[in-house]
């Protein structure tokens, strides 16, 4: 069996460009896609923009608390329906001071 360094550095590295060639295309395809996950998990790796931030975070016309958020994966919570959610809201702001607490003191946050 040959040794690695029997062969040409240029075969070698034709095949290294071709895979990086292969990996930076789906990279790009991932980076500018979005869309749920299974049908439920919704995602969006598009460059944010502060016109899509803004229509996550403070959307008077959606009713949920919970949107797909603007870049990532998971949900935002949408600001301008917290009035609406009382109950959503309150409990996420004392899940938020729970965890800002428990980083603080450790021993009290288990």
């Amino acid at each position: 069996m040959p040794r690695s360094s029997e062969y040409p550095s240029v075969a070698r590295t034709g095949l290294y460009s071709v895979g990086c060639e292969i990996a930076d295309a789906e990279v790009l395809t991932v980076a500018g896609s979005y869309g749920k996950i299974f049908g439920l998990l919704p995602y969006d790796f598009r460059p944010p923009t502060l016109a899509r931030l803004r229509q996550t975070l403070l959307n008077r016309g959606d009713e949920g608390f919970l949107v797909p958020t603007s870049f990532g994966v998971g949900w935002s919570v949408n600001l301008r329906s917290a009035p609406r959610h009382p109950l959503q809201a309150l409990l996420l702001a004392a899940l938020i001071l729970w965890r800002l607490r428990a980083r603080r003191d450790p021993e009290r946050g288990r």
